[in-house]
């Protein structure tokens, strides 16, 4: 039997090498931080669930015990109406969808309409202070002030996730652990007294969604110091537009452990509030 040319035989090696090359290419991200725009729509699908136990102790003597469970769903719509240093400083926010349900040990419970629900709101970063206004720029009663300004706290802050992940290469199976400080700001924990502990992100791969967008997928594990002591590890996952950095969806669920002391001294009494939380987010980018 003939061997091979020489000639051949480097052809075909530098050819393998090519095609390895350009497979491992293949299998790296590359994201994008594209800014808000002014006009720009997206909605938002929120559901959140938390179940817990909450034990009050005195004197290592357990005076009750009671199971809860805090149930949230939210849809809303928000348009970009101002943008400056590439942040939108101010929106108009819809909530076609807000309820609320809280169940405590076997009793029935239905969900509540929460007061923000079928309303519109001017929501505007000045300094330091959230503004929530009417869609006239009059003033909304606190219970809805205080409800659309938990919801839209990112406003005129920085994408610390798009500010991260901006120009960077990211390999298939490669785990990106984000600074603790962003990860705080990221999660929204700091300002609450808070503090993340840990914040990976595994890309596990690519696909595509039924809007057509190409999406990177993430595997996440978030350990969080919450204020008081407490504490949550949950895991999850978490979908990423490379083109822009945008948050498609986002999943996640895992155990939550709170204790702290309360009462005058000499009477203090220990609040245990230990379980699970769930949180589902998904977001459409209209315009």
């Amino acid at each position: 039997m003939k061997s091979i040319p020489v000639a051949l035989r480097s052809f075909a090696a530098f050819t393998l090498l090519l095609l390895v090359r350009q497979a491992f290419a293949a299998q790296a991200v590359t994201f994008t931080y594209r800014a808000p725009q002014i006009g720009q729509q997206a909605s938002h699908e929120m559901q959140f669930t938390l179940d817990l136990n909450i034990t009050l102790q005195q004197a290592g003597q357990i005076i009750s015990s009671e199971m809860q469970q805090l149930s949230r769903d939210q849809d809303r719509q928000v348009t970009v109406l101002q943008v400056a240093d590439n942040k939108a400083t101010k929106v108009q926010v819809f909530y076609s969808k807000a309820w609320e349900q809280v169940t405590r040990g076997k009793q029935a419970a239905t969900p509540q309409t929460q007061p923000i629900e079928g309303k519109a709101y001017m929501v505007e970063r000045r300094g330091a202070d959230l503004m929530v206004t009417d869609p006239q720029g009059h003033d909304v009663p606190e219970e809805e002030r205080t409800l659309v300004a938990s919801s839209m706290e990112a406003i005129g802050h920085p994408s610390p996730l798009g500010t991260y992940l901006d120009g960077k290469k990211v390999a298939i199976g490669e785990t990106l652990r984000l600074p603790n400080d962003m990860a705080s700001d990221l999660l929204g924990v700091k300002e609450a007294g808070g503090q993340a502990q840990k914040v990976e992100l595994t890309l596990h791969g690519v696909n595509q969604d039924e809007d057509g967008r190409h999406l990177a997928n993430f595997d996440m594990l978030v350990i969080l110091q919450l204020p008081g002591g407490g504490t949550m590890s949950v895991k999850g996952q978490l979908q990423i537009e490379p083109e822009s950095c945008q948050v498609a969806s986002a999943s996640f669920d895992g155990p939550v452990s709170m204790h702290e002391e309360q009462g005058p001294k000499g009477h203090t009494f220990e609040v245990a509030s230990d379980g699970t939380m769930k949180v589902a987010v998904r977001s459409h980018y209209l315009k």
